[in-house]
């Protein structure tokens, strides 16, 4: 089963909340060891669907999920996609403003694709913005992708938001995307999909090695384990 099928079936099915918690404990856990043991500065990026945001107890049952796992709300980076963050009601944009007061950061994912309302996006309490692959793909093919890949970093820090360009490939990519001051950049160009193990070794040889600091322009992220800062061989990690 795809991971796009078994989200579908977990939402359809009501266990969306319960397997999300349960994945979100686990790599908390996992990760706050691997920060004491080895890399300091790791962060956890995690995405979270609409749902979930229906769940009256969601900020606190992260807030307990960090608790126990001693894990530091400023490393930790909830992405939302773009049309679920449109969508929101009150409550919502409410639990959003007490995430961002406990300190968790929050991404827009797929940026692009949805049908923004910039009004809104400006009264968002999110941390950066996330610029959807078809758009990055564009860059090589010639079409109007680099164009507004460069229009949505310029918009993203005219707002004080960091810019992660999702689905990078290639050097050129990279290239265009570092020129246009794109802070961050995910994909295969920097490594395929690895098990927790695996990442695990990269971090005990020192071959993936995040700086210390927030996740947003200077951490790296275990739960996208692809995204680096833009000037980054392309050999060190990826999304486990």
């Amino acid at each position: 089963m795809s991971t796009p099928d078994l989200i579908r079936f977990a939402e359809e099915s009501g266990l969306i909340g319960a397997l999300s918690h349960r994945i979100m404990l686990d790599s908390l856990r996992t990760v706050g060891a691997w920060r004491q043991r080895l890399a300091p500065g790791l962060g956890l990026a995690v995405n979270v669907s609409g749902v979930q945001f229906r769940e009256r107890d969601l900020v606190s049952t992260i807030g307990s999920m960090l608790h126990e796992a001693g894990f530091p709300p400023e490393l930790l980076e909830l992405e939302i996609t773009e049309s679920t963050v449109m969508g929101l009601g009150a409550a919502t944009f409410t639990a959003l403003g007490q995430l961002k007061s406990m300190g968790v950061r929050l991404s827009v994912d797929d940026f692009g694709t949805g049908y923004s309302s910039l009004s809104r996006l400006q009264r968002l309490p999110v941390d950066a913005l996330k610029v959807d692959r078809s758009f990055v793909q564009g860059i090589d093919d010639q079409g109007r992708g680099g164009e507004i890949a460069s229009a949505i970093v310029m918009m993203a820090h005219s707002l004080n938001l960091s810019v992660t360009a999702e689905g990078v490939e290639t050097p050129g990519q990279r290239a265009f995307l570092t020129a246009e001051g794109c802070d961050r950049a995910q994909g295969y160009l920097f490594s395929p999909p690895i098990p927790a193990e695996e990442l695990e070794r990269h971090l005990r040889q020192q071959t993936w090695a995040p700086r210390a600091g927030s996740p947003g322009r200077h951490g790296g992220h275990a739960g996208d384990t692809d995204t680096a800062p833009i000037p980054f061989p392309a050999d060190r990690a990826r999304r486990a």
